[in-house]
């Protein structure tokens, strides 16, 4: 956990005072996608929705995810990360980041994949309902290291119609 810290107090100094591109969303938001986590789910904004890749789920930790966020704060800033062009990446002063403080207060499970109604203007061409990492057992974690928080936003995607896992 140290190192952690170390590396969010260096990423504040380098930062601090700066006008730097950033997104609400970035770095409060989780998205379990059916075989990977993302920061978001941005597919109403993108033809094909920009991933910011977590990890496979395995060993997910509060860790991972902030130093996920840096890394992705940093490529946005040289213009080279997933979220440029995105309608929330925006230009405004650096916030800095808390170890102690930083809350994910948006949760997306999103791991149904495969519907009966076959919608013409949606691209889902595979059927997927089981997810391939443990779901519950990184929640449990995240809430264990004080990362999300109970009573925030959780939202469960998928249609009335999704095929039986």
């Amino acid at each position: 956990m140290d190192g952690t810290r170390e590396k969010v107090q260096r990423f504040n100094s380098k930062y601090k005072g700066s006008t730097v591109w950033d997104c609400p969303i970035l770095g409060c938001s989780i998205n379990f996608d059916y075989d990977m986590l993302t920061f978001c789910c941005s597919s109403t904004q993108y033809d094909v929705r920009p991933v910011v890749q977590l990890g496979d789920g395995s060993g997910f930790s509060k860790e991972a995810y902030i130093s996920a966020y840096m890394d992705v704060f940093e490529k946005n800033q040289e213009g080279t990360g997933a979220c440029c062009g995105c309608k929330y990446l925006t230009k405004g002063r650096f916030r800095p980041v808390d170890y102690d403080e930083l809350r994910i207060n948006h949760v997306i499970l999103n791991h149904f994949r495969g519907c009966n109604s076959k919608c013409v203007y949606c691209g889902q061409t595979e059927t997927r309902t089981e997810i391939g990492y443990p779901v519950l057992e990184i929640l449990r974690r995240l809430v264990r290291e004080k990362l999300i928080i109970p009573g925030g936003e959780y939202r469960f995607w998928g249609r009335r119609t999704v095929y039986a896992s």
